[in-house]
């Protein structure tokens, strides 16, 4: 922010700073903040129902999040809706599972024969809802690894168009002094 005089003016490179784009532009600021408030409270409340890894988890993305904002503002919109759908899907898709899960566990081998109409004995249901519990954990760890892949790719886009910045910048120097693209000395 610069100041003119007592009032703090928003400098963003492309737009006219009068008035109607400053009230524009603190409206989008504050919505932005809303949906993070939203989308933190969505999440802390349902990993707190949860297993404790979904806090952990949920909290690694938060930080990296932040961090890679921080080493990139050229890509801050890009992450930032991509946590905030994410945050908001993961930790709808948890509660999800774990509704199911609960379900499942609380339902008895012969409400589960009469169900679907095949015997199972209680080996069978005890068998089912292990393997709810694992395919929860599953999920759980395959959602937090997808974003990680997702943040270790713009990373790596990054430093690749960094490369060839530096490349583009390195020859053009040496073409200007006749070095590397057959220009005259000067």
């Amino acid at each position: 922010m610069e100041g003119r005089g007592t009032n703090p003016v928003i400098v963003v490179p492309g737009i006219p700073l009068d008035k109607r784009n400053q009230n524009r532009l603190a409206k989008e600021m504050a919505k932005t903040i809303l949906a993070f408030a939203a989308a933190f409270a969505v999440w802390l409340v349902i990993s707190l129902m949860q297993v404790r890894l979904a806090l952990y988890t949920g909290a690694i993305v938060w930080v990296v999040s932040a961090f890679t904002v921080w080493r990139m503002p050229n890509e801050a919109d890009k992450i930032i809706n991509r946590l905030l759908q994410f945050i908001v899907g993961y930790s709808l898709g948890l509660l999800l599972w774990g509704i199911i899960v609960r379900v499942v566990v609380a339902t008895p081998a012969a409400m589960w024969t009469q169900m679907i109409g095949v015997s199972l004995n209680g080996a069978y249901a005890s068998t089912f809802v292990g393997w709810m519990a694992i395919a929860f954990t599953i999920a759980l760890v395959m959602g937090f690894f997808s974003y990680m892949g997702y943040i270790w790719q713009l990373f790596n886009m990054n430093r690749s168009r960094e490369q060839v910045d530096e490349r583009r910048a390195a020859y053009m120097r040496n073409r200007s002094f006749g070095e590397g693209g057959g220009g005259t000395k000067r």
